[in-house]
């Protein structure tokens, strides 16, 4: 009789082990779907903000682009020097801190 009891007793242990690793496993993926759910949900955002930019840049096309850019000159080899004289401008301060936008205006000489 005693041997009966400890098989059920065994039996009882298995079952409930069994049933703790069997709600362990089925937590894992549980969990697993979920990281997974949110992988897929910012691709799909990111591939929303690809889209968007694709058609901002569509709407900068036009036919002639290719024999536009042909007719640009070089710029002049001393072109914004004036930009990086630490008398003139704050430009070089601006790159150190990098705040905000650094604007230019004025006449084009």
């Amino acid at each position: 009789m005693n041997t009966n009891l400890t098989l059920e007793e065994m039996k009882r242990d298995l079952l409930c082990t069994l049933q703790k690793q069997w709600a362990r496993v089925e937590k894992e993926k549980l969990t697993h779907l979920d990281n997974l759910s949110e992988e897929l949900c910012a691709l799909a955002k990111e591939g929303q903000q690809v889209a968007q930019q694709q058609a901002v840049l569509q709407t900068l096309l036009f036919e002639e682009i290719l024999q536009r850019e042909e007719t640009i000159k070089d710029a002049h080899k001393a072109t914004l020097d004036w930009m990086f004289e630490k008398n003139k401008t704050k430009f070089i301060e601006w790159l150190e801190f990098k705040e905000g936008i650094y604007w230019v205006k004025g006449k084009v000489c």
